[in-house]
């Protein structure tokens, strides 16, 4: 089985990119290009799950083999991708306001959801930790804005974007971070516009 290094180079060399070409596609220095292809590092985070999609293969066959395939159809669905989007316990743009890139997920993500129903964003902050760590990429189901005991959504709050666990409360909704340094909030249902439920959470570290 080939390693990640030899996988990322020859798979550069056939799309016809530059280490410093590939590099500006996923937002990284072509130093770390150099690195990952000399074995000298490893991507992870983000980092890998771009670099898979720009290589076009799935994050398991780069990172273990898992998967030889292109990650769509068999293994990926193809959604829409705002890169500027940011959710967090504070500010966030809203995702109609930003030109949508393309991004493969795993299929088995969406479920039964459609995928023109799927948006992807980032999240900031550590307050979701350890389910959704700083900087990951979380898909959202803008169709499921009814709120379920116990499930994480992203939601618009006093004009910002946030992403939390939702429970019901009398004649309130419970606000709930995963990181138990933050305390728990309360607000009223008006106060709340639900974007859509967290799906999935690219949480590769």
């Amino acid at each position: 089985m080939k390693n990640l290094s030899s996988k990322l180079k020859n798979k550069r060399i056939a799309l016809g990119l530059s280490q410093r070409e590939l590099a500006k596609k996923i937002g990284v220095t072509g130093t770390s290009i150099s690195q990952w292809e000399r074995e000298e590092n490893i991507p992870k985070g983000v980092s890998l799950f771009k670099l898979a999609n720009v290589l076009n293969v799935s994050v398991e066959w780069l990172s273990n083999g898992e998967f030889e395939t292109n990650p769509s159809p068999e293994h990926g669905v193809l959604v829409s991708y705002y890169p500027n989007v940011h959710a967090s316990g504070g500010g966030g743009s809203f995702i109609d306001n930003e030109i949508a890139e393309t991004l493969y997920i795993p299929k088995q993500a969406i479920n039964t959801s459609s995928k023109k129903n799927i948006k992807c964003i980032h999240v900031s902050g550590d307050s979701m930790e350890p389910s959704i760590m700083g900087g990951a990429i979380i898909a959202i189901d803008t169709e499921a804005t009814d709120i379920i005991d116990g499930h994480i959504y992203v939601f618009h709050q006093q004009g910002h974007l946030r992403v939390k666990e939702l429970r019901h409360g009398i004649k309130q909704v419970h606000i709930i971070s995963k990181n138990s340094t933050y305390i728990d909030e309360h607000t009223s249902y008006e106060d709340l516009k639900i974007i859509g439920k967290v799906k999935w959470v690219s949480n590769f570290l």
